[in-house]
């Protein structure tokens, strides 16, 4: 599996990935990664290096249910519900199947 498309460069970018943390597969081997400092849930697709952001929103953090502060591990349920524990937050939120 291939993520992360560039070794050794953190960023905010949609290849570049800043503390990532947690990662969770799906059924699909698609990889879900907490990408903590980037306050962001990012997708690779199966052998794909550019990863889409799927919860939170790059660089702002917040406490609405759209935002994430520092998403410490995601994980899915049976119907690909994403759960995201936020520390700063001190709360898991849900995520509809992507």
């Amino acid at each position: 599996m291939l993520a992360d498309g560039v070794t050794g460069i953190s960023g905010n970018t949609s290849i570049h990935l800043v503390n990532p943390l947690s990662r969770v597969l799906d059924p699909m081997v698609n990889m879900n990664v907490a990408d903590i400092n980037n306050r962001r849930i990012q997708i690779f697709l199966f052998d794909q290096s550019d990863g889409t952001t799927i919860a939170g929103v790059t660089n702002l953090s917040g406490t609405s249910s759209t935002r994430l502060t520092t998403p410490y591990w995601a994980i899915l349920d049976d119907q690909l519900h994403l759960y995201v524990a936020g520390t700063f937050n001190s709360r898991v939120q849900k995520f509809k199947r992507y």
